[in-house]
């Protein structure tokens, strides 16, 4: 969590300009330190070259005749249906190795006006290929009685058969039927509103059996578990949810239709009702409860849903996070690498006062070429006595994983110690983050990384305020604060830079 402005500095802060400073000389001997980790293998590949494809017998036969080819379309019909029966020509072999942008191209220059949009709705459809099976469902539905006179209400019939528009328009084109895509979106669009105002009465009727519980995840297992709960789409469900009042992301809609369709097996079930009562009863936190019941014996091998839902099954709210955590710490059992941990850890923190992130960044380092992972190193941390918080790790982690470029590492050299030393360690982050050439989407971990490079230790606190300071606030529009501030580290750049 970022730390709170320091209150007795000026109020906002000005932007720094900084002089150009002339190259360093030993650059070279000091960059050629930094290596990557094995942890993130480079992105950069080397380019196959790609083997040309042969051209589109369609488009080379427009091409050479165009006007034969369009005298055979009807004068009639939208310009969509008129370029759909065009491409219908040819055989579907022949309409594929060409892109929209070409064959608009190819029309324009033939005197036909239409729009690229149009011209990628009838590419679409004319490419668009329809099973056996759902051609064989649309011919026996569109035809199936009662028949509607109404073409919509005979489209709304065919939408359970789970056809993308353009599938459907040509599973009707193949029969005989030219039906407006247009109307086919209005006809889903029609019957999802129907189907999430359904839900929606539903999750609103049956509010009060899970209105007491406060997680959001066991609050939709449980909705999902109530009987006479028809299962509809993830986004449907979403949408509903927000109409009855509960409003949540499509991510976390997913994730619990997940969870819902876990079961234990009958052994986890058992290992867990012959274990939990007892440990829940204990005074303790949630989180000490779940690693006691995780180091009982006889335990079964299960994943996090699985024990979640077990968990949830009992009628203990809890996140499922916490339960990934706690499956991550104990079952990882570092005992190996615990002495070698430790022994490492006290020599980083012997050498006086260092942040905690570069303290943990700097034990990554030392068992980089180990085979310890990063949940036993956690966990071994802990039983040492330890207290370090998933965020600070996530810090440390990220701040790894981190590459610096020689450009970058050049430029944290050349302008960090021209910063005025009166200065707030905010004031000269904020300086930083508005040089001229400071990297662009510079990250926080970018950041610490680059000044633990020249050997300034910074707060993450620090560095994520001065961030949202620099995005917030543009270097234009200052305050009469800002310009005396300003002012005066102007004339500290006058001064020449220490050697």
């Amino acid at each position: 969590m970022p730390l709170a402005p320091n209150r007795m500095s000026i109020t906002g802060v000005p932007p720094l300009v900084i002089p150009d400073a002339t190259p360093q000389k030993p650059l070279a001997s000091k960059i050629s330190t930094v290596k990557q980790s094995h942890q993130r293998p480079t992105l950069h590949r080397s380019r196959k070259k790609k083997q040309e494809k042969p051209p589109s017998r369609c488009l080379t036969a427009l091409q050479a005749d165009f006007s034969s080819w369009w005298d055979r379309v009807p004068k009639d019909g939208s310009m969509v249906a008129r370029l759909e029966i065009l491409l219908s020509l040819f055989p579907p072999p022949d309409i594929e190795g060409f892109t929209t942008k070409q064959l608009h191209t190819l029309l324009c220059n033939h005197h036909v006006n239409v729009g690229m949009s149009t011209v990628e709705n009838a590419i679409t459809l004319a490419r668009a290929k329809v099973p056996a099976k759902r051609q064989a469902l649309v011919n026996t539905l569109w035809q199936q009685p009662p028949r509607q006179p109404v073409v919509y209400e005979r489209i709304q019939r065919l939408l359970s058969l789970g056809l993308s528009s353009s599938q459907l328009r040509r599973g009707l084109w193949n029969i005989g039927e030219d039906v407006d895509i247009t109307l086919i979106n209005q006809a889903r669009v029609t019957l999802k509103e129907q189907t999430v105002a359904q839900e929606t009465a539903w999750i609103t009727a049956n509010m009060h059996h899970i209105k007491d519980h406060d997680s959001i995840m066991a609050m939709l297992v449980r909705l999902q578990d109530l009987p006479g709960y028809q299962h509809k789409t993830s986004l449907i469900l979403r949408n509903a949810l927000k109409n009855a009042g509960i409003a949540v992301s499509i991510q976390t809609v997913r994730q619990a239709r997940a969870l819902f369709k876990t079961q234990p097996s009958q052994r986890q079930k058992d290992w867990f009702a012959a274990n939990w009562p007892e440990i829940s009863q204990q005074v303790t936190t949630r989180g000490e409860r779940l690693t006691m019941l995780l180091n009982c014996p006889g335990r079964p091998n299960m994943t996090t849903p699985e024990l979640w839902r077990l968990l949830h099954n009992a009628h203990v709210d809890i996140g499922i996070s916490m339960v990934r955590k706690a499956m991550m710490l104990v079952i990882a059992q570092p005992t190996a690498h615990k002495q070698q941990v430790q022994l490492y850890w006290h020599q980083i923190g012997a050498g006086g006062r260092i942040t905690l992130v570069k303290r943990l960044w700097l034990l990554l380092r030392q068992l980089e070429n180990s085979d310890i992972t990063w949940p036993q190193i956690h966990l071994a941390l802990k039983e040492s006595g330890e207290e370090v918080s998933d965020a600070t790790m996530d810090h440390a982690l990220a701040a790894f994983r981190t590459l610096i470029k020689p450009d970058e590492l050049a430029w944290i050299r050349a302008v960090h110690h021209r910063i005025p030393e009166r200065e707030t360690e905010r004031n000269k982050i904020i300086a930083l983050l508005r040089h001229k050439e400071c990297p662009k989407r510079i990250t926080a971990s970018k950041l610490l990384r680059l000044l633990w490079e020249v050997g300034r230790d910074v707060s993450v606190g620090t560095i994520l305020t001065a961030l949202r300071i620099v995005r917030q606030q543009p270097a234009t529009g200052m305050s009469d604060d800002d310009r005396i501030v300003e002012m005066v580290l102007d004339m500290e750049e006058q001064r020449p830079a220490p050697p």
